[in-house]
């Protein structure tokens, strides 16, 4: 007698952020008013693009930063034409689509009078913090070529801190990595220089540059597959267990079967 243990094979699909160039994006950081719901910071940064930007906001890709009373909050956006169709062949499955410097802002806030000097993806990004607000003041960014000298590179780090103000202290990032978190955890994983940092989904979707009702949909989807992936693994808990136990009583009966006096002890009972 033998026992077969049948698994179900789950096919996870391929979890993926899109990272965009950040000098694309026209960024901003704009007051509003502090201890506001978040969906109130939201109509007030509405109101500051339409009047910043010389598009409408139907024609860009765009999002914010902010924290619950601040008074502040970072915007950014691009026109849409700006990126080619093929460009966007890979927005809808991933999991967060923003510029880099998004996934700064999931750190502990420095210092004020501090910059973050980002380089990597093709460009040189300065994130200056100008006060205690938690929330950026000053971005700069500028595209550069990957093979530029060190002196080419120094000279366009120099120039953005120089851009930012009043900077007492400079960090320079020359590693920053963003991965989507496993299924169920519904986070990102940001890595920079050594060190590792989370941030929710619901709280990187104020980053995402996608349409408010494509989030809002992609925010119920993560929802449903939540309690999937939870009901997927008590079920094959369930399973294993099952297994575990027909295996045992398979073997308590081929043992029963091998031995003649657990066979005349029970034909005596």
């Amino acid at each position: 007698m033998s026992a077969t243990l049948s698994l179900p094979v789950l096919k996870a699909r391929r979890r993926h952020v899109v990272v965009l160039p950040g000098h694309r994006f026209f960024v901003r950081s704009v007051p509003v008013a502090a201890g506001t719901d978040l969906s109130a910071i939201r109509n007030e940064i509405e109101l500051a693009l339409e009047a910043m930007s010389p598009f409408p906001l139907s024609q860009l890709y765009w999002g914010y930063w902010t924290k619950p009373g601040c008074g502040r909050a970072l915007v950014y956006g691009a026109y849409r034409r700006r990126f080619a169709a093929e460009e966007l062949d890979n927005w809808g499955e991933a999991e967060w689509v923003a510029p880099r410097l998004g996934a700064l802002l999931a750190e502990k806030a420095p210092e004020p009078a501090t910059a973050w000097v980002l380089r990597g993806n093709g460009e040189l990004t300065a994130v200056y913090f100008g006060d205690k607000s938690g929330v950026p003041t000053v971005v700069r960014s500028v595209p550069v070529v990957e093979d530029s000298s060190e002196v080419e590179m120094t000279a366009a780090r120099s120039e953005l801190i120089r851009q930012c103000g009043d900077t007492r202290s400079v960090v320079d990032i020359e590693n920053l990595e963003i991965e989507a978190g496993s299924p169920g955890d519904d986070e990102l994983v940001i890595s920079r220089d050594g060190r590792t940092a989370r941030l929710s989904l619901d709280e990187a979707q104020m980053l995402d540059v996608r349409d408010p009702a494509e989030l809002v949909a992609r925010r119920r989807a993560r929802i449903r597959d939540a309690w999937m992936w939870r009901i997927w693994l008590t079920a094959l808990v369930v399973i294993l267990l099952a297994g575990i136990g027909r295996r045992g009583v398979c073997r308590w009966g081929l043992a029963a079967e091998a031995d003649p006096a657990s066979r005349a002890t029970d034909a005596a009972g």
